[in-house]
């Protein structure tokens, strides 16, 4: 009888260790457990089946069973001796301490299952504010933990970068999380490492001067009206004749295709007759030097540039006028180490 009581000899089915999570499941399993033919021989009494009990806990629990199993052996020596708590009373413990009712287990065990998964809705604020208020509700004060947390609920991409830039606190990990997002968004993103993977390192100011020349496309109504995509930097709201990026909508290079096909024949322009009937056009050589009132093809390149950069120069001027200090104080020291090189 002494032998079938101790707990390593029980043959059989053996209900699993229980490390901390889901209390109620494993009690129920425990259970059962007791009413086996093998457990019920040994015809235990309440403080065999709570060492039982004690003797499968482990992980989490395993502080909890060594507190628990002191406090049971100090009472029952101290004089007057305390009696043992009973089996049912044990039970209500435990559940109270590791049941769902207890609201900081239940919300630790959420946050072990709260993983990223790509079938899942939510957005990444979404996400960081459910993280954040399950790790309030489990009390967890430890920063390395709510870190982790943090890192395993969001996508991979942003678990990478914050593995790249490791932030010393939970706060400055949800910092970088948001103005990691930002920077996808804006296509801004610099890898700090020369080994990351994907499009090469650019200037920092690089989709700044992208927004100027979409500005620059509204200011001088190209594009306006328009609601389709560009083929060339897949942007919604214009097209690719009316596009200035230098990058695509992903914060990749766009690689120019070869020159540009020349309009007409090199030095020549045409030059269609007044009146009703179909003439030939008749081609006029823009070097001509007896024609004063002539305008040849550079000098009409010439002043479209002249209109073009001049547009684009107050263009940027109305950027820059609508900058914070800060920004406007960055954006010309990028300018400054520009125009140094």
């Amino acid at each position: 009888m002494a032998a079938a009581q101790n707990p390593g000899n029980f043959k059989g089915f053996k209900p699993p260790k229980f490390d901390g999570f889901d209390g109620d499941s494993w009690m129920m399993f425990f259970k059962e457990y007791l009413q086996t033919p093998q457990v019920l021989a040994a015809q235990l009494d309440d403080r065999q089946k709570i060492v039982l009990a004690l003797f499968h806990m482990e992980g989490k629990a395993k502080m909890w069973k060594n507190s628990m199993l002191k406090k049971y052996q100090t009472q029952a020596a101290a004089v007057p001796p305390v009696a043992w708590p009973t089996w049912a009373q044990f039970k209500t413990t435990f559940i109270g301490k590791w049941g769902d009712s207890n609201a900081q287990a239940k919300a630790f065990r959420e946050l072990q299952m709260y993983t990223y998964d790509k079938r899942r809705k939510d957005s990444l604020r979404d996400t960081l504010l459910k993280v954040d208020t399950l790790l309030q509700n489990a009390e967890i004060t430890s920063e390395e933990q709510k870190k982790t947390f943090l890192r395993q609920a969001v996508p991979p991409r942003y678990q990478h970068h914050l593995q790249t830039v490791m932030p010393a606190t939970y706060d400055a990990s949800v910092t970088a999380v948001l103005n990691y997002d930002t920077e996808l968004k804006r296509g801004e993103y610099i890898p700090s490492h020369s080994h990351h993977r994907g499009a090469p390192p650019r200037d920092p100011w690089a989709m700044d001067v992208d927004a100027i020349a979409l500005e620059i496309a509204n200011i001088t109504g190209n594009g306006k009206g328009k609601k389709g995509k560009c083929y060339r930097c897949e942007r919604d709201g214009h097209f690719a004749k009316e596009c200035f990026a230098t990058t695509k909508a992903d914060g990749t290079p766009i690689k120019e295709k070869g020159a540009p096909r020349p309009k007409g024949k090199k030095g020549k322009r045409t030059f269609k007759p007044k009146g009703k009937g179909k003439g030939k056009a008749k081609y006029i050589r823009a070097a001509d030097a007896d024609s004063d009132e002539e305008v040849t093809d550079q000098e009409e390149e010439e002043e479209s540039e002249d209109e073009k950069d001049q547009l684009e120069i107050n263009a940027v001027q109305r950027i820059v006028q609508n900058m914070d200090d800060d920004t406007r104080k960055q954006f010309k020291k990028a300018l400054k180490r520009n125009f140094q090189k």
